[in-house]
């Protein structure tokens, strides 16, 4: 007796036609050697195993090409994942190489943002010390002419004293001066020029003076 496989069971299924055949050809035998049986219950019955048999190897041919399909498709989508893991490997090194030479960039513009800024640094440094020494140099300026003037209040001369020029204080004195009468000169007016437009009344005069030489009287 045959025994229907267990659901699962991909090896027994697959020889499903050829028990079916194997129990065709057993009925057949069986229908001939019957011999009490009618000859249209005879053929009722090869027709009934001819279509029992027909139909398993209808169920195998379309288990068959299901398998297929299925293998076909796991293919298929074996070969795309192949597919898109090579163009993803090709984007990754893509990306890395991209990478390695922003790197290559970044290493270098942080070479120079660094020397710029050891640059500036130092020329603000000289700048700081520039306006340092400045700042030290108005300020001690400032402290000695503070100093002289504290020396030239406390040194002022007393009253009815003055300085001459040389320096040397004398003595003021205390009786008025007598007003000295200017010399009487002519009256007309003497108008002097000079046809050098640079040079001004002085120098007409002291050029007149050495003209007259009249430096000593």
């Amino acid at each position: 007796m045959y025994r229907t496989p267990r659901r699962g069971t991909g090896v027994e299924m697959d020889l499903a036609p050829r028990e079916a055949n194997h129990f065709l050809q057993k009925g057949k035998d069986a229908l001939e050697t019957a011999g009490n049986m009618k000859r249209e219950c005879k053929a009722i019955m090869h027709e009934c195993l001819q279509g029992l048999y027909e139909t398993v190897l209808s169920l195998a041919d379309s288990r068959a090409r299901h398998k297929y399909n299925l293998e076909r498709e796991r293919s298929r989508h074996a070969q795309e994942l192949v597919r898109v893991e090579r163009a993803h490997s090709r984007e990754v090194m893509a990306l890395k190489s991209e990478l390695s030479i922003m790197r290559s960039d970044l290493l270098e513009t942080k070479k120079e943002a660094k020397g710029i800024r050891e640059w500036l640094g130092h020329e603000t440094l000289d700048a700081l010390n520039d306006i340092k020494e400045l700042k030290d140099e108005v300020r001690a300026a400032s402290q000695r002419n503070l100093t002289e003037h504290e020396k030239t209040r406390q040194q002022k001369p007393a009253e009815g004293q003055k300085y001459d020029a040389t320096g040397e204080v004398s003595k003021v004195a205390s009786t008025p001066k007598t007003a000295i009468m200017p010399a009487k000169g002519p009256n007309h007016t003497l108008i002097v020029s000079s046809i050098n437009p640079q040079h001004t009344g002085d120098n007409v005069i002291e050029r007149i003076k050495d003209a007259l030489d009249l430096k000593s009287t």
